[in-house]
C-alpha cells in the first residue's frame, strides 16, 4: 500500500520514534520481516462505530535501550523496506495527509486475517506508557542541545 510519497527525514526529530516508538507494520509488509525481529504493539486508539478501541498492531522489537532493533549508529538498516508507520510518517510532516494514511494502515490490519493470526504469536513489545516516556525524554534531550546551541 502506498497512498503517498514516503518519508526520507533522518532529522534528530525524526529519529526519536527510532529510539523509542518504532511504527508499526501493515500486512504488505510481513513478508520483509522475521517474526522473531517483532513484536505486539498494545495498538492504535481508534473510533470503531462509535466506541473507543484499540487495533493492537505489529511493531519491531526494541533492543535494550528501548531502541528499534533495526536501528543502528544513527540508521535505519531496513530502510528500502521500513514498516509503514516509519515510512510513511515523518515527525516533520505537518499535513492533513498523515491522519488519513493512519486510517488506511489501521484499517487493513483490522481486515487481514494473516495479520491478526501473526500477532496474536509475538510476545507484548514494552507498556505504552514506558515508550512513551522514553519518547519524551528523548525529545527533551534534543531540545535541550538545541537550546545550547
Amino acid at each position: 500500500m502506498q497512498d503517498s510519497e514516503r518519508t526520507f527525514c533522518a532529522c534528530k526529530k525524526c529519529q526519536a520514534g527510532c529510539r523509542s516508538l518504532p511504527g508499526y507494520l501493515v500486512p504488505d509488509d510481513l513478508p520483509n520481516f522475521d517474526k522473531k525481529d517483532l513484536a505486539q504493539s498494545e495498538g492504535a486508539v481508534v473510533i470503531y462505530e462509535g466506541e473507543r478501541m484499540n487495533i493492537p498492531t505489529i511493531v519491531p522489537k526494541t533492543n535494550e535501550r528501548g531502541e528499534c532493533v533495526f536501528f543502528e549508529s544513527g540508521r535505519c538498516t531496513v530502510h528500502d523496506h521500513s514498516p509503514f508507520g516509519c515510512r510513511m510518517f515523518s515527525v516533520c510532516d505537518e499535513s492533513d495527509d498523515r491522519e488519513h494514511l493512519r486510517h488506511i494502515g489501521l484499517e487493513q490490519i483490522f481486515q487481514n486475517k494473516e495479520y491478526l493470526a501473526t500477532l496474536v504469536q509475538l510476545e507484548h513489545a514494552a507498556p505504552r506508557q514506558e515508550r512513551l516516556d522514553r519518547l519524551k525524554a528523548m525529545i527533551r534531550k534534543i531540545e535541550r542541545k538545541k537550546n545550547d546551541r
